[in-house]
């Protein structure tokens, strides 16, 4: 148990367990591995679990395919494979719940990500649901569906002693175990759902964004506000402005509070660029434009630690800046003997930190000449808990740069023996998927992956002060 992790490291109790997704929030952290069971660790986990002398994951969820996770301060989200979200507690011993499911239609979840006291989910028919986690989920208009009742409701609420619900109290001592279906008749509409305190399951209800009811195909969620994606690059935002972070310039304490959706960004014909893919930091939002010939990232709102990305450490940035040294990057394809954008591959975003990976890599390019090179991993932004892996360097970064290679005689930095190998692919480890060339950290294609679409074989997650490769 260490206060902070100063390089990269490998978490051996996971070595033979394939993770397909995780999440970590800043005292408990969530996984899910290749067959859908949910592990959960963390000191607010094992503290509210009663677990001592352990700082080992535990397996909470067993059998119910889960493909998605999400955390907050106050639990576990998750999307099974039949679109239904179930919520775990920080308590083992609390059996997890599934939420009522959405309107007729077989209409179901296909995306969902957590603020800090919200959640907002995009359904099979390009519909936006929101729900509050706990008594704060409104106070900044982050549902998007009103503020005025619900929000000063909320503030009431603040001052009321907590009231536990006798249903939520009876500790289950067997877990892994199923899950409680909550009927739509008993869960707590939104309303109501603050008066009740902190993450308790029957709170949690989703409700539509009433303007937000058809062609949103992708979402994202910052502390207290919200993006929406709709079909032709336009981006709504509604929640928290405070940090300027929905984009709607200089600060103006009217624009402070946005309980409906405003437009964030809104692409333009002229210059070609779309977006196509939106990205929340803490109280940061990121943009990704396409065009034929170049892919740019923008990012809006709160900027003092590096995560603007733009070389400067702005408090609140109103309109959109290009995040730099990974906007607009081209290479020569010898295959068409054309110029070719750079095209962003995956965008995560922590708290106040950032981590892109570049598809350097095309198909056919992996040769045994070439072999050793692949995706390119950028990191930016806070870094006071030494999350952006640059070995000895602490300071916060206001560009992207590349993470770098740990010291192989430190603990658990000698990848020779595992997937993870120093130089790529060698004769000792022909699978090697991650590799250091000149300092420069890339990710290997999955040599599962179809070759003519190829995928990494690693990713990496930003979470609150800390990230992960997996």
């Amino acid at each position: 148990k260490e206060a902070s992790v100063k390089y990269p490291r490998q978490v051996q109790c996971w070595q033979d367990i394939d993770i397909v997704d995780i999440s970590l929030s800043e005292q408990h952290g969530a996984a899910i591995d290749a067959q859908g069971n949910v592990y959960q660790w963390g000191e607010a986990f094992w503290r509210k679990s009663g677990i001592v002398g352990t700082f080992l994951p535990v397996c909470t969820l067993r059998g119910h395919r889960c493909t998605s996770v999400h955390t907050n301060p106050g639990g576990v989200y998750l999307i099974d494979d039949n679109g239904q979200v179930i919520v775990l507690s920080l308590d083992a011993r609390r059996s997890p719940q599934i939420l009522p499911a959405l309107g007729g239609n077989n209409e179901r979840i296909v995306d969902l990500h957590a603020g800090a006291s919200h959640l907002i989910a995009l359904s099979s028919q390009g519909k936006v649901y929101t729900a509050a986690t706990n008594r704060f989920g409104n106070i900044f208009g982050q549902l998007g569906r009103g503020p005025t009742d619900s929000t000063k409701r909320a503030m009431d609420q603040m001052q009321r002693p907590p009231v536990f619900p006798k249903s939520l109290l009876a500790v289950v001592t067997d877990w892994p175990h199923e899950p409680k279906r909550v009927d739509q008749a008993d869960a707590v509409t939104a309303d109501s759902a603050y008066d009740q305190p902190d993450s308790l399951f029957a709170d949690i209800h989703f409700d539509q964004v009433e303007h937000l009811r058809s062609g949103v195909v992708q979402i994202a969620a910052g502390d207290q506000h919200s993006l929406a994606l709709a079909e032709d690059g336009t981006v709504y935002g509604f929640g928290s402005n405070e940090w300027l972070q929905l984009a709607q310039g200089d600060y103006d304490p009217s624009k402070a509070i946005n309980p409906y959706p405003v437009v964030v960004y809104k692409s333009d014909p002229a210059d070609g660029l779309k977006c196509t893919r939106i990205a929340c930091a803490a109280d940061t939002s990121f943009f990704v434009l396409d065009s034929n010939e170049q892919t740019t990232i923008k990012a809006v709102g709160f900027g003092q630690f590096g995560e603007l990305g733009n070389k400067s450490w702005t408090h609140a940035q109103g309109t959109p800046v290009e995040v730099r040294s990974i906007s607009g990057l081209t290479f020569y394809d010898e295959q068409s003997r054309k110029v070719k954008p750079i095209r962003l591959l995956s965008l995560s975003t922590g708290k106040d930190h950032c981590a892109a990976v570049m598809r350097t890599f095309t198909p056919g390019s992996l040769t045994p000449m070439t072999g050793k090179y692949g995706y390119d991993v950028y990191v930016w932004g806070g870094n006071k808990e030494w999350q952006l892996g640059l070995a000895n360097r602490r300071h916060n970064q206001p560009v992207p740069v590349s993470m770098e290679p740990p010291d192989p005689t430190l603990p658990d930095c000698d990848y020779t023996d595992l997937a993870l190998s120093k130089a790529g692919p060698t004769a000792e480890n022909p699978e090697g998927t991650i590799t250091f060339i000149g300092g420069q950290l890339q990710f290997l294609p999955d040599p599962n992956s179809d070759p003519g679409d190829p995928k990494p074989a690693h990713r990496i997650r930003c979470g609150r002060d800390v990230t992960v490769i997996y």
